[in-house]
Parts: structure tokens; C-alpha cells; sequence
């Protein structure tokens, strides 16, 4: 479907040629696809993550494929604790991508460990659905709630930027004020 589209998207942005690639394959073995190492500035996937069963070969690939600099930018869903086993078996589940949605625990210690600078969300929304099977999940799944989020991953530009696996996580705490509604706390 996207491929019918470069044409119009080259004309619109004064392109002489296309500059996007759509490949097709796995996401978790890029190099079977024919995607060279640090040969791209950006990979654009959705809700592509949650449906991997090796989301570390996930990561892992769209470091090494990446240029120094690059950004993998994803949107996937994603559970406020770990999706219990299971619930990874329930084939409505997994094609909605919720047996398969990571915790941002998850999330960030992958995505360091394989390079990257940790995650930076730009959007989440909370999961809602009408199919009876997802409106049952929070009571069967332990009070599990789920989220449809956007990243950005930043493949550092050189490897004295990038994180160790051994450093810990960082935290922020907010010591100013929150304001709802005119109310300050």
C-alpha cells in the first residue's frame, strides 16, 4: 500500500527521487532482508514490537542497521507490569498485541542494553476495545492496564555515548508544583 504513495510524497516535498525504502520481512533478522549495517537514519514501525516473540533481536537489529545518530521511532502497546505467560498463549490476545506488549520496565532495559540511549515517549493512550475478549482482560489478567505508546529511540553517535548495561536506571523526581483544574498541590 505505501508504495503506491512515493510518487504523490515526491512531488509534494520536491523529491527527484525517492528517499524512503519499504522493506519487507522480519523485523527481528533485518539482514536477511538485505539491510546493511549502519546504513539507515531512521526506522518508522507500528505495532510491529508486540507481535515479535525475541523483542531483543528486535532492538538488537534496528541498532546495527542504524547510523550512528540514528532513531528507531515506534509506536507498540505496552502493560503497566509483565504480561503473565498465560495470556501470551491466547491467539485473540496476541493479534491484538496485547499478549505481547512489554512493560516500560522491559522496554528500557532492552533498549539500553542492546545501545541505545534510553527510550523517550512521545505519546500513550490507554487501551480500549469493544471485543468482549480485551473488556474481560483487566479482571482475568490481574488488573494488567494497557497502553498504546510512541517512542523514540536514539542510537548514540559514538559508542563512549552509549549506556552500559551495568549502570542503573535513572529516575526523576519533580519537586515543583502541579496544577489541576486551578488547584495548586
Amino acid at each position: 500500500v505505501a508504495r503506491r504513495h512515493i510518487d504523490y510524497h515526491m512531488q509534494q516535498f520536491g523529491y527527484d527521487k525517492p528517499n524512503v525504502e519499504f522493506v519487507e520481512g522480519y523485523i527481528e533478522r533485518l539482514g536477511e532482508a538485505g539491510l546493511q549495517n549502519g546504513s539507515y537514519d531512521i526506522i518508522i514501525s507500528n505495532c510491529v514490537v508486540c507481535l515479535s516473540p525475541d523483542k531483543k533481536a528486535v532492538f538488537k537489529e534496528a541498532f546495527r542497521v542504524l547510523k550512528p545518530g540514528g532513531e528507531m521511532y515506534f509506536s507498540d502497546m505496552y502493560a503497566d507490569r509483565p504480561v503473565p505467560q498465560e495470556l501470551k498463549t491466547n491467539t485473540v490476545l496476541w493479534g491484538e498485541g496485547i499478549a505481547g506488549a512489554l512493560d516500560w520496565r522491559e522496554l528500557m532495559q532492552l533498549a539500553t542494553e542492546v545501545g541505545f540511549a534510553p527510550p523517550v515517549l512521545v505519546k500513550s493512550t490507554i487501551y480500549a476495545s469493544e471485543d468482549p475478549v480485551i473488556k474481560n482482560l483487566r479482571a482475568t489478567a490481574g488488573g494488567i492496564r494497557f497502553c498504546s505508546a510512541t517512542y523514540r529511540l536514539f542510537k548514540p553517535d559514538d559508542d563512549s555515548a552509549a549506556p552500559s548495561s551495568r549502570d542503573p536506571l535513572m529516575e526523576v523526581q519533580y519537586k515543583g508544583e502541579l496544577c489541576v483544574h486551578g488547584i495548586s498541590s
